[in-house]
């Protein structure tokens, strides 16, 4: 499904913008899971696939906000530029203290769950939070202005020329004509703002739920694994040791977790502005079919003059 939504918006736009590449992105994050579970069940592996499922929902949240055509996209950059930058400060900084045997993604006998996993949830969490507070207090600045302007769209341009051509050459009232330009990137801004709220609730969802489920699983690792003896160390901890069925369930949630962050971009950016009708967008050429004009009666004189 995910190769279908790349070749959807590729066909769409006829280049690659950031959304195609976070499909991309995930198809190749399921794979490594894939292969993960496949073979050795290393806590490195799925350490840097969350870090890295949830960088990439933050980043890709982040950009398709900040990436807004007209006012609001210039207001939510200029607002949450700080934001954005700490952070890429604390994913680079979680990251490199993997690298520090005290915090890396390693287990002991006494400290079965590495601290590193903790802080992958915690930035996972605070971007949930921002995402709530850009959604229920700021509407992600949609009510600044228009979401249309700048949007290099032909087929609206197309259509619009030849709406005023129709007017001046057949002479009739507006209220009889096809919609004015300005009418119609009005319809054009509400329907798109429509579309990107519901793309974001969607997407707001998905993250309340997953969450739900760090928190669940952060309590699960520090709190009851640690006191608990289904769940151990082994290859000097690199690996998990499965002592009882609860022990593998959970290692499971945390292939759920990158699972699951897939099925939402899937979800959020393919699904809803498929059902909108967002790809049945018509090209300049298929317009031109809809719109060509009769070819124009020879009259009496230039009959005669044929003969």
């Amino acid at each position: 499904m995910m190769m279908i939504a790349i070749y959807m918006y590729r066909a769409k736009y006829q280049k690659w913008t950031l959304i195609p590449l976070l499909f991309g992105f995930y198809i190749l994050a399921l794979i490594g899971l894939i292969v993960l579970d496949m073979t050795t069940k290393f806590i490195a592996g799925y350490f840097l696939l969350i870090l890295a499922c949830n960088y990439f929902n933050f980043l890709g949240f982040y950009k398709i906000l900040t990436n807004l055509p007209g006012k609001p996209g210039e207001i939510a950059w200029s607002r949450t530029k700080w934001y954005f930058r700490t952070m890429n400060v604390l994913y680079a900084l979680t990251l490199g203290l993997a690298f520090v045997p005290r915090f890396g993604p390693t287990c002991t006998a006494t400290k079965v769950y590495p601290p590193c996993m903790n802080w992958a949830c915690c930035l996972f969490i605070i971007n949930f939070i921002f995402h709530c507070v850009m959604s229920c207090r700021k509407d992600y600045f949609l009510g600044s202005g228009s979401i249309m302007e700048g949007v290099d769209d032909e087929y609206v341009r197309e259509v619009a020329a030849d709406d005023g051509a129709d007017e001046k050459a057949e002479a009739v009232n507006l209220s009889d004509s096809q919609l004015s330009h300005k009418d119609w990137e009005q319809k054009e801004d509400l329907l798109s703002k429509k579309l990107f709220r519901k793309q974001m609730n969607v997407y707001l969802f998905f993250q309340g739920i997953l969450a739900f489920c760090n928190v669940a699983i952060q309590l699960w690792g520090r709190v009851f694994v640690h006191n608990s003896h289904f769940l151990g160390c082994t290859e000097g901890g690199h690996q998990w040791l499965y002592t009882t069925v609860k022990g593998e369930v959970f290692v499971a949630t945390h292939m759920v977790l990158i699972i699951t962050q897939g099925v939402m971009l899937e979800y959020a950016l393919y699904k809803v502005p498929k059902k909108m009708g967002w790809f049945k967008t018509k090209s300049v050429e298929e317009a031109d079919d809809d719109f060509t004009t009769p070819t124009e009666p020879i009259n009496e004189e230039k009959a005669n003059e044929i003969n």
